[in-house]
């Protein structure tokens, strides 16, 4: 049986702000099951950090938010 790692909260930022400026975000959320989900403003840096995550960020007609994930991280980005 595979030994998995605990999820640690606090590593995680660590880690993801070592890569992606976590101030351009102006909500994080941190979910029990590993997911990190990210809001914020849509401009240069934040599509930066998208493209660093691997994410593809996707516009939904809907509610006029551009969406993507990559699994661990989830993004939403809008219009200011």
């Amino acid at each position: 049986m595979e030994d998995k790692k605990p999820f640690e909260p606090a590593v995680e930022l660590m880690s993801l702000d070592q890569i992606i400026p976590l101030n351009e975000f102006f909500s994080i959320n941190i979910w029990s099951r590993g997911e990190i989900s990210m809001q914020g403003y849509l401009n240069s840096e934040t599509r930066k950090a998208a493209k660093t995550l691997g994410i593809e960020l996707v516009y939904d007609n809907e509610d006029g938010f551009l969406r993507g994930s990559n699994g661990k991280v989830k993004l939403v980005l809008s219009a200011q």
